[in-house]
């Protein structure tokens, strides 16, 4: 795994050079990796991940590395966290900031290890999906209009994402 976010990394630090505006880039990322009966879900800053569970619903695996997280985490009621002026601060994820060096990529609180007997299926949206769709219930986030999509098992993986956007379009 450290391998691939350096080698992401590598890439964006190339980028820095061709064009100035590139050499602070920074990017989230969320990524599940089967193997075996397992899968490793990893993700850094509000990029997130949604396993389908056996019943057919999604269930947010991931928590985000942003300010409104850390608000809500804190007792602050969804809707005010949503509309704090520093809601969208991400303060995780991948940098082509050469100052960072090139030591391990910290994705302690970013990385589970999930048996995919429990899911059917994995979802990875970036915020602009889930910003739009994400509707809180007492404890998580679920994407209640994103059920429908997937809970016709013979929808393909391309047909849902195709729909998500749409969807996200729409709104």
């Amino acid at each position: 795994i450290q391998a691939i976010l350096r080698g992401i990394r590598d890439s964006m630090r190339t980028a820095g050079p061709l064009d100035r505006a590139y050499r602070t880039m920074a990017s989230t990322l969320a990524m599940v990796i089967v193997v075996g009966d397992r899968a490793f879900v990893v993700h850094l800053g509000d990029a997130r991940v949604y396993g389908q569970r056996q019943d057919g619903f999604l269930e947010l695996l991931t928590r985000d590395h942003a300010v409104m997280q850390q608000l809500i985490d804190s007792g602050v009621p969804y809707e005010t966290a949503k509309n704090h002026p520093s809601s969208s601060v991400v303060f995780k994820g991948l940098s082509a900031n050469e100052d960072d060096g090139d030591e391990k990529i910290d994705i302690s609180d970013g990385l589970l290890l999930i048996p995919l007997k429990d899911y059917k299926r994995f979802v990875v949206v970036s915020d602009g999906v889930h910003g739009e769709f994400a509707d809180v219930t007492k404890d998580h986030y679920v994407m209640r209009s994103m059920n429908d999509v997937l809970r016709n098992d013979a929808i393909s993986p391309e047909q849902a994402a195709e729909q998500y956007i749409l969807r996200a379009r729409r709104i």
